[in-house]
């Protein structure tokens, strides 16, 4: 394995990570919508209400984390065409342009998970209410 093999690996692992944080955001949201009420005085449930925001806040990151990147990258490659870098030469990028897009990638995964740790929380406090685990 070499770098490059590493750094494949890395990119792999993130897309995937990050696909599966949008659909489990997505899935988030069809779940609340299922579990809305009839009710129209109260719709959607109070306890599921804070998991709506963080469900789209972790959709926006996942948006903003391809918009800055891809801001930062298309800069960044400017430059080097700017110091006329020749395409086959090496060099490290800066750790700090990779950072905007680690962070937002943290933080989206982070709103999902509190996002769902609401629905879940619901969803145990109410296991009566659907028959489940009747004795």
């Amino acid at each position: 394995m070499n770098i490059a093999d590493l750094q494949r690996a890395k990119d792999s692992n993130t897309a995937k990570a990050s696909d599966v944080v949008r659909q489990f955001a997505f899935a988030g949201i069809a779940v609340v919508w299922l579990l809305r009420s009839a009710n129209a005085a109260e719709p959607i449930p109070a306890a599921l209400i804070p998991a709506l925001p963080l469900f789209g806040l972790a959709l926006a990151c996942d948006l903003l984390q391809y918009v800055v990147s891809s801001i930062i990258w298309t800069t960044y490659y400017r430059l080097k065409l700017k110091q006329h870098i020749a395409e086959t030469t090496e060099f490290d990028e800066p750790w700090l342009i990779t950072l905007p897009a680690y962070v937002l990638f943290a933080v989206k995964i982070i709103f999902s998970i509190v996002a769902w740790v609401v629905v879940a929380c619901y969803l145990v406090g109410n296991w009566k209410l659907f028959g489940w685990f009747n004795s």
